[in-house]
């Protein structure tokens, strides 16, 4: 499941949201509905997407939690605001040792959000809950957001928009780095009507690969046990003798190489 290519999804729902609620209501801008209205909007492009297996909306924090197996003995941190809720839940086609589908990304809805300091604390969230427990199923988590801005006396809107959008990359690139996850920006055009303007955008956060350290243990492993492994999760070149091994996986967007030394490669095309 690639995120970028869902973030995409998003940014596409929220900017059709806008025109549709403009056309409804006769001219007024996306940030005058209710917010849920972009909520169930990008709810319902989501669930068109043939790796998402449903989604939930307003899902208590702490239940996803204990479902994507990332809480670990001890008290749930305040930063992760166990007793608030997601806006927006995505299961995939990954499931536990029970055969049950698992949670794979949370996703936060903001509309016109004015300052970053006013979500600062919904990106850490985001961000850290992809951590905690190793065996946390959640892959990625998005921060989603819709916002306008009006010329004023020292800043015209569009430059507006272009600082609110420079400022919250720079604080979800901090977060990040303390979380020890990804972080990408997605942002759509933005529209300038009169003295007014809006855009949407996303902040994706991922978690880490540990592929480098999972190759590291199995050094020793027969390539039966390799390929096995590889084939549920990544793309993969092999030699012909099955000795040395570059694993390669393109999951959300991103390429990671393990290189030993090697000749003679046979390609195979097998991935999720």
């Amino acid at each position: 499941m690639s995120a970028t290519e869902l973030a995409r999804i998003v940014v596409s729902a929220i900017e059709n949201a806008h025109q549709e609620y403009l056309e409804m209501s006769g001219g007024s801008w996306l940030w005058e509905a209710p917010e849920y209205f972009t909520t169930t909007a990008i709810a319902h492009a989501l669930f068109k997407h043939e790796k998402v297996s449903y989604i939930e909306l307003e899902c208590n924090v702490r239940d996803t939690l204990r479902d994507a197996g990332a809480t670990q003995r001890g008290r749930i941190p305040n930063r992760l605001r166990p007793a608030g809720k997601f806006d927006i839940l995505l299961w995939g086609n990954q499931t536990n040792d029970k055969d049950e589908l698992l949670p794979v990304a949370p996703i936060e809805v903001k509309v016109r959000p004015w300052q970053v300091r006013v979500v600062k604390q919904d990106l850490e969230r985001l961000a850290y809950s992809l951590g905690g427990n190793p065996n946390n199923s959640m892959q990625f988590s998005m921060f989603s957001f819709y916002t306008s801005f009006e010329d004023r006396t020292t800043l015209n809107a569009k430059k507006s928009l272009e600082k609110f959008g420079e400022d919250l990359e720079d604080c979800a690139s901090t977060i990040a780095g303390q979380a020890q996850c990804s972080e990408t920006f997605l942002n759509g055009d933005i529209s300038v009507i009169d003295d007014s303007a809006w855009a949407a955008g996303v902040v994706i956060f991922q978690r880490k690969s540990r592929l480098k350290n999972t190759v590291s243990t199995m050094k020793s492993a027969s390539s039966d046990a390799l390929r096995a492994y590889c084939n549920s999760i990544y793309s993969f070149i092999l030699t012909n003798d099955g000795s040395a091994i570059i694993f390669i996986t393109d999951q959300n967007d991103s390429i990671f190489f393990i290189a030993h030394p090697f000749r003679n490669f046979i390609k195979t095309d097998e991935s999720i």
